[in-house]
């Protein structure tokens, strides 16, 4: 980490479809990013994510493979701009860090500063109660 504790950090853009063809060009720009720090230990990369669309499991399997690209060279690579299509693929593939931590070896998913968290309405759930219940 640079003096005073400060995480330093720099952006890689992806945008459009994403597929196996395109893991060496992002690759590529991932270590060009990181040769550009001069002390890249505790470098965080926020991987922008917004325009990725269609979202697959070929797009699941590059960022996976960027992910390990960068742990492999001691960088934090977090997605900033994920869909809920794109959450939910990570999700299921057990890819997506535990609550905070970011150390587990799962992707970081990043939270928009001054955007609030998503949350969806828990449905289909119902209180039953039974007639001699005294409480009912």
């Amino acid at each position: 980490m640079p003096a005073g504790g400060a995480t330093r950090r720099t952006v890689l853009v992806v945008a459009g479809p994403v597929g196996p063809a395109d893991l060496p060009r992002l690759i590529a720009r991932l270590d060009e990013l990181v040769a550009a720090q001069p002390c890249h230990p505790g470098l965080v990369v926020s991987c922008d994510v917004a325009a990725v669309y269609p979202v697959d499991i070929g797009t699941i399997d590059v960022l996976a493979r960027l992910h390990l690209h960068a742990r492999r060279r001691d960088i934090q690579l977090e997605l900033r701009g994920a869909g809920t299509q794109l959450r939910e693929l990570l999700g299921l593939a057990g890819l997506v860090a535990g609550p905070g931590s970011g150390h587990d070896g799962g992707l970081v998913l990043a939270e928009e500063r001054g955007q609030p968290e998503e949350r969806e309405e828990a449905l289909g759930i119902q209180e039953v109660s039974h007639p001699h219940d005294p409480s009912a």
